[in-house]
């Protein structure tokens, strides 16, 4: 059969039988396949996961921050972190309220204009369109 080894000592290939060798190598690019499909998943889910839900950062941009309706929101990427951005329409004008999609922090928010202000241009655009 096999010649013995001492510990010290290594194994050849020419020592090995074919099929043993063969099986060895399947076993291990087997592995590093499996290796690499599981780290390619993980990364792809890593970047799927972008936080909070919509409706969640429209939650607490209405509720927290200021009181009124939402009439426009966007998911964008400022730096290093995606944001949800929120158009709301509050009693005297349009604020933009910027809310972090991991943390759910209020970053910002800012007056856009005054509600009359939208009006008319709404109703302009409204108009231009109609006409």
């Amino acid at each position: 059969m096999y010649a013995p080894v001492s510990p010290v000592s290594t194994i050849s290939v020419a020592q090995i039988p074919f099929m043993e060798f063969l099986g060895l190598l399947v076993v291990f690019f087997g592995s590093l396949l499996i290796i690499v499909i599981a780290a390619t998943l993980v990364l792809s889910l890593k970047r799927r996961s972008k936080g909070i839900s919509k409706d969640y950062a429209e939650q607490i941009a209405i509720r927290r921050f200021v009181q009124g309706r939402t009439i426009g929101a966007r998911f964008t990427r400022e730096g290093r972190r995606w944001v949800w951005e929120f158009d709301v329409l509050d009693g005297k004008e349009i604020r933009r309220v910027s809310v972090d999609a991991r943390s759910a922090a209020v970053i910002r928010a800012r007056t856009l204009m005054p509600e009359k202000t939208y009006l008319q241009s709404s109703a302009s655009m409204l108009g231009n369109r109609i006409g």
